[in-house]
C-alpha cells in the first residue's frame, strides 16, 4: 500500500481546494493508495520561524518536526 498525502495549500476563507482534494481522493485506487489530507488551514504552521533553512533538514521546533514527519511518511 502506498501513502498519498494531499496538501490543501490555500488558507483563504473563499478557497476551493477542498473540491480538488475530493476529486483526487475519488481518483485514487483504494487498493493501491492510503490517502491522507494535510490541510494547511487546520495545521496552522507559522511562517518562516525555523532558525535554519528547511533544505538542511534541521528542524528545531516541534510543529515543524511534526510536519516533516507527515511529509516524509508519504510516497506521493
Amino acid at each position: 500500500m502506498n501513502n498519498l498525502s494531499i496538501i490543501v495549500s490555500s488558507t483563504r476563507p473563499s478557497r476551493i481546494g477542498h473540491h480538488v482534494t475530493r476529486w483526487v481522493q475519488e481518483q485514487a485506487d483504494p487498493e493501491q493508495w492510503q490517502v491522507k489530507v494535510l490541510d494547511l488551514a487546520e495545521i496552522g504552521l507559522p511562517f518562516l520561524d525555523e532558525p535554519d533553512m528547511p533544505a538542511n533538514g534541521n528542524y528545531a521546533l516541534p510543529h515543524t518536526q511534526a510536519w516533516a514527519s507527515e511529509i516524509f511518511g508519504s510516497d506521493a
